[in-house]
């Protein structure tokens, strides 16, 4: 499981003041809340003695286990038991969404936080959380396996038809990214895509790009007779997979558009497949858990994609273990102290 990355806790507007967010992100329990300067902090969710979940109480994080106190900037108040801090971690605001960084916080602020400006600059409709039984690896390599369209989703968007793949990797942001691009002229739309658009032939441009192991962004641009003129329409289509723990995760998703009309009328047929997406993602997990006994993944012609992915994502595991030097340097100046 990669901790050494952004990922989603939640969306902005339901950070309200007073309100004590308790999510479990990479493994690792926070607290989150929006402080009465408005900002969102997060920190350790255990307490430092027993390690039991801490519970807000007035503005202070209280152990209700042994009473335990920790005011707002984290130290223990006067009387309480440790004397100790609770460990801040990193978070931020953007476009909407609150992000939290659960790896090694010296790492934070050399990886930029992956850009959505689509959720908050166009029409755009949010899901619920939905929690899976599986990794979110398995979730992004089904989002970037062009070939699950059919049969998987073969009643909502194959068409029948396949398209022509280009593969991309680039660093954005501190970030290694994969993304597909797909171009295809003249193509008959499948028949939802047909009830969103109002089209039958198009021109079409689909790309998936995995910005980091927490969000995938996936754009579709139509257009009759060609794409960029003033009838192209399309969507922004954001997967927010954040993992709990190994084998689960919790997932957003948000569907923005430059009208309201077509961003719900999409967003309601993207809410029929996720059962179709879930339901795959969490059959390859209960296989994950059986002995290997002689079986080995055969990767077929279009699996280019899901195999870049998966050596991106493993360099990113193997650099979980190696030491974090400029903490390790502040730490021999002093700079910080327990």
């Amino acid at each position: 499981m990669i901790t050494n990355a952004w990922y989603v806790a939640g969306f902005s507007p339901d950070f309200v003041r007073g309100r004590l967010h308790a999510p479990v992100v990479a493994g690792l329990p926070l607290v989150l809340w929006r402080t009465v300067d408005g900002d969102v902090v997060a920190y350790d969710g255990r307490c430092r003695h027993k390690r039991f979940p801490l519970l807000r109480s007035g503005g202070d994080l209280r152990c209700a286990y042994h009473g335990i106190c920790y005011d707002q900037p984290g130290p223990c108040s006067p009387g309480s038991a440790p004397s100790t801090v609770l460990p801040r971690r990193p978070v931020t605001e953007k476009d909407g969404l609150v992000w939290v960084w659960p790896g090694a916080p010296g790492r934070a602020q050399r990886v930029a936080v992956p850009d959505t400006p689509e959720i908050p600059g166009w029409a755009t409709v949010r899901s619920e959380p939905v929690e899976v039984a599986a990794s979110s690896r398995l979730l992004v390599e089904n989002l970037l396996d062009i070939r699950r369209s059919y049969p998987l989703h073969v009643r909502s968007l194959s068409g029948g038809t396949r398209i022509a793949m280009r593969l991309e990797r680039r660093t954005i942001g501190g970030v290694e990214t994969v993304k597909t691009v797909r171009r295809a002229r003249d193509q008959q739309l499948p028949d939802v895509m047909r009830d969103w658009f109002g089209y039958d032939v198009v021109d079409r441009e689909h790309t998936h790009h995995v910005l980091n192991p927490g969000v995938t962004r996936i754009e579709l641009r139509v257009g009759p007779g060609g794409l960029g003129g003033e009838r192209e329409k399309g969507y922004v289509l954001n997967h927010l997979h954040t993992p709990v723990a190994p084998g689960r995760l919790r997932w957003w998703w948000t569907v923005s558009c430059r009208s309201r009309e077509l961003a719900d009328r999409v967003a309601d047929g993207i809410a029929g497949m996720i059962p179709e997406y879930r339901w795959a993602i969490e059959a390859q997990q209960s296989m994950l858990a059986h002995p290997e006994r002689g079986h080995e993944d055969v990767p077929v012609k279009t699996d280019g994609a899901v195999v870049l992915l998966r050596r991106v994502f493993e360099h990113l595991e193997r650099l979980e273990d190696e030491p974090d030097h400029a903490e390790l340097a502040r730490l021999r100046t002093g700079v910080t102290r327990c």
